[in-house]
């Protein structure tokens, strides 16, 4: 939950409104509003002319590139980490880092009711003051609009009644909401106001006096709601990437220890090696290497919050690399001089593994090989196999081998 995201302060994005005004009309707004947003918005709501205010407004500002921040969070979401989120931010980062994921049709709701419809492929994105594509005009800038906008009233209305039956019992992270924007945090307020979360974390680099002046009600509705408070004094984009990387290594981690016993029972002359390397790999390479456990190429988003038993064999793999003394570096191992690529391919044919990653591939640095882990090779197109080789082995396109369980097992051995 955080505020409107633009790459200027209220302060600076209120005096670039206001001079643009001054450019087009060669006319000056009175003083006490030229640098305050609310109070801007305020000026041209009573003298109709919101709309042309709206015009002035840089909305490319609100249009840079997502932080890694806002990728975790689009992450969560698919994967289903995170029950909902919502925010004030009125522009698109999280959708377009969702895109950059492989989750190509990643929708926001613009109040409670559309929320409740976004739960078939991902945890909903409730954008609780607007979205700068999808209804600029409808934007909320200002309490006078919710008194004027009867569309934006009802709308906040819906978001208030879905927040509070969402709130209640949970554990609410709230990061980056502490702003100068006053009027977001007295609309956030009210939303708040009822509901009873488990415990409220509140990530934000202020100290707490600073904090509970700039926002006293929501201050006392983190303290009071939650049966733990904690503060957290880092940045929203600091603290969220380090979630993730605490969330992906414990989901890799628990696929190594699934994949124990099947390591003992197919290489019973090796010792188990502990991590292997996980510590030294950052959020993006943790999260390549989950979409191959849960086979999904770059055009695919990984949906899974836990392992399953499908991932058991591609454990024991893993943990065989690591013990013939292979390393790790993003989600490709290096072993004997070959990079390798390690795919949960359960229940699939071994061609259509193929066709899913070759695009993948063939952007890859150094990985010449592919565990095929759980594919099958049945019913395999004559014209991908290439020559006399084995069965196993198939090529085309990606210089490099595609192999299936027992080849992979096989040439481990050796």
């Amino acid at each position: 939950m955080s505020p409107p995201t633009s790459l200027l302060s209220s302060r600076e994005l209120a005096q670039r409104c206001s001079d643009k005004f001054t450019h087009v009309t060669g006319t000056h707004l009175p003083g006490e509003i030229q640098s305050n947003l609310e109070r801007l918005a305020a000026y041209f709501l009573r003298i109709n002319r919101f709309r042309e205010f709206l015009t002035f407004i840089p909305w490319d500002s609100f249009l840079d590139n997502p932080n890694a921040g806002h990728v975790a969070i689009a992450d969560f979401l698919c994967c289903q980490a995170l029950s909902w989120a919502a925010t004030t931010n009125f522009d698109t980062h999280i959708e377009d880092a969702a895109k950059q994921l492989g989750e190509r049709d990643f929708l926001s709701a613009l109040d409670g009711v559309e929320a409740e419809e976004l739960t078939d492929r991902h945890r909903p994105l409730l954008k609780l003051h607007g979205c700068c594509r999808r209804d600029r005009k409808n934007t909320l800038w200002t309490n006078l609009q919710i008194r004027n906008n009867e569309e934006i009233r009802n709308r906040i209305s819906k978001s208030k009644n879905w927040l509070r039956g969402y709130l209640t019992g949970k554990d609410i992270l709230v990061v980056g909401f502490w702003t100068d924007w006053a009027y977001l945090n007295d609309v956030f307020s009210d939303a708040m106001e009822g509901s009873e979360p488990r415990t409220v974390v509140l990530v934000d680099p202020e100290n707490e006096q600073v904090l509970q002046a700039k926002a006293p009600r929501l201050w006392n509705w983190a303290k009071r709601s939650g049966k733990e408070f904690f503060h957290v004094a880092e940045t929203a984009e600091t603290f969220l990437d380090e979630l993730r990387v605490v969330f992906s290594r414990r989901f890799i981690e628990k696929v190594l220890s699934r994949g124990v016993e099947c390591f003992r029972e197919i290489f019973p002359e090796l010792a188990v090696v502990e991590n292997g390397g996980l510590d030294s790999l950052g959020s993006d390479d943790l999260y390549s290497l989950r979409k191959d456990l849960c086979c999904c190429s770059s055009a695919q988003p990984s949906r899974m919050r836990n392992p399953d038993e499908t991932m058991d064999l591609v454990g024991a793999f893993i943990l065989a690399l690591l013990a013939k003394g292979g390393s790790i570096e993003g989600n490709c191992f290096h072993l004997k001089g070959r990079g390798i690529r390690v795919i949960n391919c359960a229940n699939r044919l071994l061609a259509k593994v193929k066709e899913r990653f070759a695009t993948d591939l063939g952007a890859s640095r150094g990985c010449n090989v592919v565990f095929c882990l759980g594919a099958s090779d049945a019913g395999v197109p004559s014209n991908i196999v290439r020559g006399e080789e084995p069965r196993t082995i198939v090529r085309q396109g990606w210089d490099g081998e595609w192999m299936d369980t027992d080849t992979a097992r096989e040439w481990l051995r050796r």
